[in-house]
């Protein structure tokens, strides 16, 4: 069954705490027929690129104390643990993550190898452990409140990415 869920472009964007029919992120609760959250990631990544692009330290996902490829990987592995799809990684996954896990679908397959295992538990709780999820709404105020150089200068931090 297909369900239609309609929020305005400004709530996704100014309020991560938006409420899902049949449950709320701060409820730990998975709603009934489950939630079409990807517009939400998509804003969510689009907000975290620019901040990583920019270099500024809300993109430190892995807590390293700089802006690098790593804190991308440590995105994508917070994001992906962000089960109930509120924005945040916190307690409010723990049961939405158990859920997903025990339906066995793709959406438990935190390690990315492509099956529902123990290996995804230990990938949730590693990324609720160590990484920070920064909210979209806490991304844009960053990316917004960062000085603009009118000569569209380089990065902050300087990407490396090589063919191995």
């Amino acid at each position: 069954m297909n369900r239609t869920f309609a929020l305005s472009l400004s709530s996704l964007v100014l309020s991560s705490g938006f409420a899902f029919a049949g449950g709320t992120p701060d409820s730990g609760t998975i709603p009934d027929g489950g939630f079409d959250n990807s517009l939400v990631r998509e804003l969510h990544i689009n907000a975290y690129m620019r901040a990583w692009e920019a270099g500024l330290p809300i993109a430190d996902v892995d807590g390293s104390g700089g802006v690098d490829g790593d804190d991308i990987e440590a995105f994508y592995r917070a994001l992906a643990a962000d089960v109930n799809g509120d924005g945040t990684l916190n307690k409010y996954d723990i049961i939405p993550m158990f859920a997903v896990w025990s339906e066995g679908g793709a959406a438990g397959d935190l390690n990315f190898d492509g099956g529902v295992d123990g290996a995804d538990l230990e990938a949730f709780f590693t990324a609720l452990e160590q990484f920070t999820l920064p909210s979209v709404e806490e991304l844009s105020k960053s990316v917004e409140a960062e000085p603009r150089d009118p000569k569209g200068g380089p990065d902050k931090h300087e990407a490396t990415l090589t063919d191995e």
